[in-house]
């Protein structure tokens, strides 16, 4: 809002001006009072007048000495001077003080409504030619920045030493300049959540770069958002060693703050040093590895590839003899594969044959699925991608999860048409009550069929008897109960459908090949 303060001892004197004023101009403007100099100063320092109107002579500090010290403040606001005293000396004072208008009392009310509006409106208008000239920056500074976001990540991903050139000339020409010393590349990632998802990039983002710039100036580069949740950040310097002390020093202290404030799981990788930007690449890809470290839980946030150990290679296990046919997955089986790769000792080698068989394992899945035609398969959630994994046990979860949706799904894509919608609505229905007291005879009951009928619809439809799909089922259950929560393993026996706690634990080890109270144990490491 427009402001305007009326400096004058006189009460008549400073009310009329403020009630002419305000009937003559715009009535979007705020119309401060001061009846000594004292007292305008203060109201300057607080409210910031655009224009003051002040008599040159007033109790404790006249007009001239409150301009002086309102502008020695670094403050400039349009001054008028109103004087009853047609001197030369004051007028020449004023104007060596930078004031506008020099007015004679008594006023002309008509020549000084119209001075003090054409002030308002040269004023007003080039406040929003200064408003319009500061957003058009603004953007021009946003476009520049994502420009160079989007050339570093194009930087980081590449491997091409003639597209690396183009990459790095056009940021030359935006100011970011890489000297040909060692480079070292870092990623840190971080939990996104559908209650942070709004804030938590612009708030990481300023926490790295307010940390490296301030503690690390002499070495660190640039940050780049990489995408929501994961931040690369480029270092310089010239001994190895150092650098990579320093760096891990720093990203330790970054991921404390981002854990404190913003109460999230956090995890740095770094690379290894390279020599030169056009090996920048390689440097970020070791990064990535040594961010997916996060899974072994070592005890620290921040690792560097080169603390990695290394161990012989692992052979791969076929899963494709788990999953064809898709309605046969055996997923117990294809967990126990998995429980072998993650109790392998920690090392570059162990984690590359965990990441290739969840790959190969979702790749496998997928090619099978497609030659299965059903309109359910477009309902199926993919699991995250590996890198997004925190855990072991997260990832055993996005499995059992995602096999499970595939298996229902394709044991309802190879149900005969006549058949379909019957058999669909009794496995709902089966899932639904498996926990409770169900046997065929209820479920043939429910749907009006003799429990021979449904018997045989049921093998037809599932490629299994009644009870082993009910058993599956519970299993399932219990294994989930098992790994995500607290619940005593007895309860756990009566929410599956078990009354007897030794029969349900004959029954789990029959299944999976250890006890409900071992394999709990396995899962929590």
């Amino acid at each position: 809002m427009f402001k305007i303060l009326v400096a004058d001892d006189e009460d008549v004197i400073r009310k009329g001006i403020v009630t002419i004023l305000k009937r003559e101009l715009d009535s979007d403007i705020c119309y401060l009072e001061a009846e000594n100099g004292i007292e305008a100063h203060k109201l300057c320092k607080e409210h910031l007048p655009q224009i003051v109107i002040t008599d040159i002579r007033m109790p404790f500090c006249d007009g001239l000495n409150l301009i002086k010290n309102i502008r020695e403040n670094g403050y400039s606001p349009t001054f008028i001077i109103l004087s009853g005293y047609a001197d030369f000396e004051y007028a020449k004072s004023a104007i060596t003080l930078g004031v506008k208008e020099y007015v004679l009392k008594p006023i002309k009310k008509q020549e000084f409504v119209s001075m003090v509006g054409a002030y308002v409106k040269s004023l007003t208008n080039e406040k929003h030619r200064i408003d319009e000239k500061l957003v058009r920056e603004s953007e021009n500074r946003k476009v520049t920045e994502n420009v160079k976001q989007k050339l570093l990540r194009y930087l980081l991903d590449c491997p091409d030493s003639e597209e690396a050139k183009k990459y790095l000339s056009e940021l030359y020409d935006l100011g970011i300049r890489f000297n040909e010393n060692l480079l070292l590349s870092a990623m840190i990632q971080y939990q996104v959540t559908e209650e942070n998802r709004e804030f938590i990039d612009f708030a990481v983002k300023n926490i790295v770069d307010e940390v490296l710039t301030e503690d690390v100036s002499g070495n660190f580069l640039i940050s780049v958002q990489y995408e929501s949740g994961r931040i690369a950040a480029i270092f310089e310097g010239i001994k190895r060693e150092s650098m990579l002390s320093l760096v891990k020093h720093e990203l330790g202290k970054i991921n404390s703050l981002i854990r404190k404030y913003l109460f999230v799981e956090v995890f740095t990788g770094v690379g290894d040093v390279v020599y030169g930007s056009m090996l920048l690449y390689k440097s970020f890809n070791l990064a990535a590895e040594a961010l997916n470290f996060k899974l072994y839980r070592t005890g620290s946030n921040v690792q560097l590839f080169s603390d990695i150990p290394v161990s012989i290679k692992n052979e791969e296990e076929d899963l494709g003899r788990l999953i064809h046919p898709l309605e046969n997955i055996r997923i117990a089986e294809i967990i126990n594969v998995f429980e072998k790769l993650i109790t392998l000792p920690p090392s570059i080698q162990s984690l590359s044959a965990v990441e290739k068989s969840y790959a190969q394992l979702i790749k496998t899945v997928d090619r099978q699925l497609n030659k299965y035609n059903s309109t359910g398969m477009k309902n199926i959630v993919q699991p995250v991608p590996f890198y997004e994994l925190w855990s072991f046990l997260q990832m055993k979860q996005e499995i059992i999860r995602y096999l499970n949706q595939v298996y229902e799904i394709a044991c309802q894509a190879k149900i005969d048409v006549s058949n379909k919608k019957l058999v669909v609505d009794v496995l709902q229905y089966v899932r639904e009550n498996a926990a409770g007291d169900i046997n065929l005879n209820i479920v043939a009951e429910k749907f009006g069929r003799t429990p021979a009928y449904m018997s045989a619809l049921f093998k037809k439809g599932t490629g299994m008897g009644f009870n082993e799909y009910i058993t599956n089922i519970r299993m399932n259950m219990a294994k989930q109960m098992l790994e995500d929560t607290g619940i005593p393993i007895s309860e756990v026996s009566g929410l599956c459908g078990y009354l007897n706690p030794k029969y349900f634990s004959v029954a789990f080890k029959n299944v999976f090949g250890m006890s409900p109270a071992a394999y709990r144990q396995n899962s929590l490491q």
